[in-house]
C-alpha cells in the first residue's frame, strides 16, 4: 500500500503541488499566475517513481546511485520556476521531492553518511542530512534542529527537516519545535475551501504531542503554545493564491 500512496504523492508533485502555492520568497498573486508555462521546466518529477515501480524494485547499491545523481542533477541545474497544473514548481520544492523519495527509497543509509562525511558546506550536505534525519539517523538530529531552526533556510527543506523530527522525535528538539509553533511560513490551498496552511506549525506540533506522548516533558508554556497553535486559516471563498514574504 505504502508504494502506492508515495508513487500518488509523486505525481501530485509533478503537477504542482495541486491547489498549493509555496510561500518561499513567493511572487505577488498575478506574478505566480504568469509564471511561465512553456519554458525549460527542469527536472521530471515523475522520474521519481522509479523508487517505487513494483515491477522493477530497485536494490539498495543502484537506488542510491540513482538517488546522489537525481539530487546532484538538480543542485547543479536547479529548476526553473514555472508553473504545473495546480501551482507554482521550483528548485527547492523539486530538491524536497527528491529527498523524501530518497528517504523511502530503499537508498543505503552508510552511503548517504559516506557523502555527509566528505561533502563541502552546502546545499548537497544539506540535503544529503536531512534525507539522513529521515531515515532515522540520529547522528544529525543537532543539524536537523539548527536547520529547521534557521528561518533563513528554504521553506521546503526546513518543512523535510521537520519532517524528520516528526518521524523520529527527539528530546533535544523540544525548544526549536516550540518555536516552529509560531513559524511565520505557509503555503495557500484555493482549491475546495481556500485557506492557509502553516505547514512547519503543523509537524512541530505533532511532534511535540508524539513527544510528550512518549514521556518526554514538555515546558508549561510550551504545553500552552501548544493549545493555542493556529495550523490552518480561512481564505474568503474564491480567493486567489495568496503569499507570504519572508520577515
Amino acid at each position: 500500500m505504502r508504494p502506492v500512496i508515495l508513487a500518488v504523492s509523486i505525481l501530485i508533485a509533478a503537477l504542482g503541488w495541486a491547489g498549493i502555492r509555496a510561500a518561499e520568497n513567493p511572487p505577488s498573486a498575478d506574478d505566480e499566475e504568469n509564471l511561465p508555462q512553456s519554458v525549460d521546466r527542469g527536472f521530471d518529477l515523475t522520474r521519481l517513481s522509479i523508487f517505487t515501480d513494483p515491477k522493477e524494485p530497485l536494490d539498495p547499491v543502484l537506488a542510491t546511485i540513482y538517488y546522489l545523481s537525481f539530487l546532484r542533477e538538480e543542485i547543479e541545474t536547479p529548476t526553473p520556476p514555472h508553473r504545473g497544473i495546480g501551482g507554482g514548481i521550483d528548485h527547492h520544492y523539486v530538491l524536497a521531492q527528491i529527498i523524501h523519495a530518497g528517504a523511502d527509497g530503499n537508498v543505503r543509509r552508510a552511503a548517504l553518511l559516506a557523502e555527509a562525511g566528505k561533502a563541502a558546506p552546502g546545499e548537497f550536505r544539506d540535503a544529503v542530512r536531512i534525507t539522513l534525519g529521515m531515515q532515522g539517523e540520529k547522528s544529525v538530529v543537532p543539524f536537523l534542529v539548527e536547520y529547521l531552526g534557521n528561518a533563513k533556510n528554504p521553506y521546503w527543506l526546513r518543512v523535510k527537516a521537520a519532517h524528520a523530527l516528526l518521524r523520529y522525535p527527539d528530546a533535544s528538539a523540544v525548544s526549536v519545535l516550540a518555536s516552529c509553533l509560531k513559524d511565520p511560513f505557509y503555503v495557500a490551498v484555493t482549491t475546495m475551501q481556500p485557506a492557509k496552511c502553516y505547514d512547519i506549525r503543523i509537524l512541530a506540533l505533532s511532534s511535540l504531542r508524539a513527544l510528550e506522548k512518549a514521556g518526554t516533558a514538555i515546558p508549561p508554556a510550551v504545553k500552552a503554545d501548544m493549545e493555542g497553535a493556529v495550523t490552518r486559516e480561512l481564505l474568503p471563498p474564491g480567493a486567489k493564491a495568496i503569499s507570504h514574504t519572508q520577515p
